[in-house]
């Protein structure tokens, strides 16, 4: 048994093919069968993670606090970059090497540094049409390469778009619901935007979002 106390974040590594999950003390690992390998003691407190296997380490952040804490693979603590705001949502962008997080407010994007001492460090912080008490949460990166690259951000009733490559923020499509969106996903082949709310509806919208 691994002693798991209270489960708070889980992450699949899909380089290392297992399963990360977070209690109030110790990070826990299995494998995608399900099997337990071994467990890790936090040394930092953080209630969510991802992995970043391609530069050899683990974004950690708290909702309620300002900042990233980047740790190793053994969740040693290694730093902290300060944010825009507290942070509501964090993405791995890998085809960019980018971190994307969305806070209140704020859409910020992060490049990674491997020959400097400070791992992570701002690209753009986007904030211009952004409603500032909107909490940025459920990033998608829409599935394709080069600078025509889309990040979506569900808050409440809306969902904004962002350029990632050009530092702005693209739309926003306000009241796709009449109650709140629990949940969005971007097909990019189809370019559908598919989102579900409280009421229990399920909307597919393509590019007119009529």
């Amino acid at each position: 048994s691994s002693g798991i106390n209270a489960e708070y974040g889980a992450d699949f590594n899909r380089y290392s093919e297992q399963y990360l999950l977070l209690d109030t003390t110790s990070v826990h690992f299995w494998t995608k069968t399900g099997q337990y390998i071994k467990s890790c003691k936090i040394t930092t407190f953080f209630t969510n993670f991802i992995s970043v296997p391609l530069n050899d380490c683990l974004i950690a952040w708290s909702a309620d606090t300002e900042c990233l804490k980047i740790l190793s693979p053994e969740f040693k603590f290694l730093g902290s970059v300060e944010c825009p705001s507290s942070v509501k949502s964090v993405i791995y962008n890998d085809s960019t090497d980018e971190l994307l997080t969305g806070g209140l407010g704020n859409f910020t994007v992060w490049s990674f540094r491997k020959l400097k001492a400070q791992k992570l460090v701002r690209k753009s912080v986007i904030v211009l049409g952004i409603d500032p008490a909107d909490e940025l949460q459920q990033l998608m990166v829409e599935d394709v390469i080069g600078p025509a690259q889309r990040c979506f951000a569900v808050s409440s009733k809306r969902v904004y778009i962002f350029d990632i490559y050009g530092g702005k923020m693209l739309m926003c499509l306000d009241n796709l619901h009449k109650h709140e969106i629990t949940s969005c996903i971007f097909v990019s082949n189809l370019t559908y935007l598919i989102s579900s709310s409280l009421s229990g509806s399920i909307k597919v919208w393509d590019e007119s979002w009529s």
